[in-house]
């Protein structure tokens, strides 16, 4: 990949990597191209959802704070039960009303 790419061929670099397979290389060209939606919902997909918080933390971006909301709502998981992550969904879903 050419060093001075743009976002938008960064991100179609990181859609094929994806496409292929190539988790770990495909979440490097997203987070590169500032796409931090596709990057969360990678995480999310492997089971990452502490990381992919984080991104959500770290980033304000909304789309992804919704993605990983909508996750951990249907997560059956009973680690997600305490208050940890009901503060943490709270603050993702707060996240997502928030202004622009």
């Amino acid at each position: 990949m050419c060093v001075g790419a743009s976002r938008e061929v960064r991100k179609w670099w990181a859609e094929y990597l994806e496409s292929c397979g190539e988790w770990e290389q495909a979440m490097q060209f997203y987070e590169t191209a500032n796409d931090y939606y596709s990057l969360v919902r990678i995480l999310c997909f492997n089971g990452q959802t502490s990381r992919a918080a984080e991104i959500v933390e770290e980033s304000g971006c909304r789309a992804a704070a919704y993605h990983l909301a909508r996750r951990l709502s249907v997560e059956n998981d009973v680690s997600f039960q305490n208050r940890r992550i009901l503060k943490l969904k709270i603050k993702i879903f707060q996240t997502c009303n928030s202004g622009p």
